[in-house]
């Protein structure tokens, strides 16, 4: 049996030739191109997104600086009440040089040194310390930070009553740094005008902020790097705190 195609049906097999090429090629290669289009528009989008986020903060960072300059300022003003982080050692021989300008003998001298992370609360640093950290970390909660620490001491001198009263008002004028605690007066029955004179102290000291979040960064690193050595308890800090 011979099939004869017809005019017709010759101009309809070369149409659905041709429209088969054409859905062919549409999901052959013009489909997987709408694709890639579509993945860039949205990369472009996300990109736009993230440069417009970035413009906001620059713009922002200004403001920042200027905060936090102004912020480093009244730390500096805090910190000019309290004494730097100092060694028992270097404590030791300041007050035994105030005692021995008064025409004092020291008899005992007791500096106990807080440990590392005991952190004294004194009103109105802590909050200054809390903005500056939050700053600097961009808006994070910062952990709490006191950064000050006391030193508790208990000194024993024997000499004249004026020398002794001496020593008390030059240890008063010291506050809010180096506060009186504690004192009384006892009288020497071997010899006539001499007084012992014992003082209970306490001595405040500011940590360094910037050696603070440094030591943080550090401790950070080495519990990211060696979880299963575990975190050094503040060997660099301990070291400012050691007699």
């Amino acid at each position: 049996m011979t099939l004869k195609l017809t005019e017709r049906d010759k101009k309809l097999l070369v149409f659905l030739a041709a429209f088969v090429m054409v859905v062919g090629l549409g999901f052959g290669v013009l489909y997987p191109l709408l694709e890639k289009n579509q993945e860039k528009a949205e990369a472009l989008a996300e990109a736009k997104l993230e440069r417009l986020e970035k413009e906001r903060k620059s713009s922002m960072l200004g403001d920042m600086r200027t905060k936090v300059d102004s912020m480093k300022e009244e730390l500096s003003d805090t910190q000019k009440s309290f004494y730097e982080i100092t060694p028992s050692m270097g404590i030791d021989k300041m007050l035994t040089g105030m005692a021995l300008s008064s025409g004092l003998e020291v008899r005992d001298l007791d500096i106990v040194m807080p440990e590392t992370g005991d952190y004294t609360s004194l009103t109105g640093y802590a909050e200054i310390l809390l903005k500056l950290i939050s700053q600097n970390s961009g808006g994070e909660s910062a952990s709490v930070y006191p950064g000050a620490y006391t030193a508790d001491i208990t000194m024993i001198m024997k000499g004249g009553r004026e020398g002794l009263q001496s020593m008390l008002d030059a240890c008063a004028a010291q506050e809010p740094k180096l506060r009186i605690t504690e004192f009384y007066w006892q009288a020497e029955k071997e010899k006539e005008g001499q007084f012992t004179l014992s003082v209970s102290m306490e001595l405040y000291m500011y940590e360094d902020i910037d050696q603070y979040t440094a030591l943080q960064k550090m401790l950070a690193a080495e519990e990211t790097q060696a979880p299963a050595d575990g975190v050094q308890d503040g060997t660099e800090a301990g070291e400012l705190l050691e007699e």
